[in-house]
């Protein structure tokens, strides 16, 4: 499958999920994926995540932690807001 045809598709899958903005791209979707493998209740291991996303380093894999963190953070401030 060639990059355009990659792209067409994710674009058409966003635009049925009515999702936009930057998440809206392969990119945003890889993030997301990232993410979500690390932030539930069973997080992934982060050498398998790595081998799945192609990472030759943990600590490249090692980012989705952090966004985690701060999301988690955030989710709690703005439950004392309440």
């Amino acid at each position: 499958m060639s990059r355009t045809t990659a792209w067409r598709y994710i674009k058409k899958v966003m635009d049925r999920a009515n999702v936009v903005g930057l998440q809206a791209t392969g990119k945003g979707l890889r993030h997301g994926f990232g993410i979500a493998m690390l932030a539930g209740d069973k997080p992934m291991p982060l050498n398998i995540l790595r081998d799945l996303m192609g990472h030759t380093e943990t600590k490249t894999t090692e980012i989705y932690l952090q966004a985690v963190g701060k999301e988690k953070r955030k989710l709690v401030m703005q439950a004392w807001e309440s």
